[in-house]
């Protein structure tokens, strides 16, 4: 019997790999896969370019509250947590949104900086994963929580807001790319 805590690929931008099975549709430039009560969504971000949304929906409580994902390629990466402001931040007039609290702002360790008659790439910044927003049937929200060591990103929904949520639960795990040559492969790992 599968969990859904199983090994469940979200996949990786143009050349979506997967290792197992799952239901698939294409809806006009949205994916959708589907692997017992978790659906995953890949769609571009309305309104933006070169930026899109990896989104799952829990069908029913999930036997576990914590979502992994391995991150191909991470060593070539540098996550910058973002926490939240400090009061003297504050102060100073500095301002995080909510979504941005908790997040990564990921660097490439090699395209960064600008050298005369090169490719300009800036601050090497090639995507943001944002904090998720965690919604249920009825409206009801909360935020996820990100974590990321070495090479995997872990998502953890409330466990008192799973035991409470009218399902189905839509975990809006957002990632926006900059730069075209960049993606995020990613693929779901089973919990510990």
């Amino acid at each position: 019997t599968r969990r859904s805590s199983d090994l469940f690929p979200v996949g990786k931008l143009g050349a979506l790999a997967v290792d197992k099975v799952p239901t698939r549709k294409l809806l006009s430039k949205r994916m959708e896969y589907t692997d017992g009560n978790v659906t995953a969504f890949i769609e571009p971000k309305a309104s933006t370019t070169n930026q899109f949304d990896i989104d799952f929906e829990l069908a029913s409580k999930p036997l576990t509250n914590v979502f992994n994902y391995r991150i191909e390629g991470a060593q070539n990466f540098d996550f910058s947590y973002q926490p939240a402001l400090t009061a003297k931040e504050i102060a100073d007039g500095m301002v995080r949104p909510d979504n941005v609290v908790g997040s990564y702002a990921v660097y490439s360790k090699t395209k960064k900086n600008h050298i005369l008659g090169q490719t300009n790439y800036g601050t090497g910044k090639l995507f943001h994963i944002y904090r998720p927003k965690v919604t249920d049937a009825n409206g009801n929200w909360t935020w996820a929580k990100l974590d990321y060591t070495n090479g995997i990103l872990k998502v953890t929904v409330p466990q008192t807001f799973l035991d409470t949520a009218v399902y189905p639960v839509i975990v809006e795990d957002r990632k926006s790319t900059r730069l075209n040559s960049s993606h995020i492969p990613l693929s779901r790992m089973p919990s510990s």
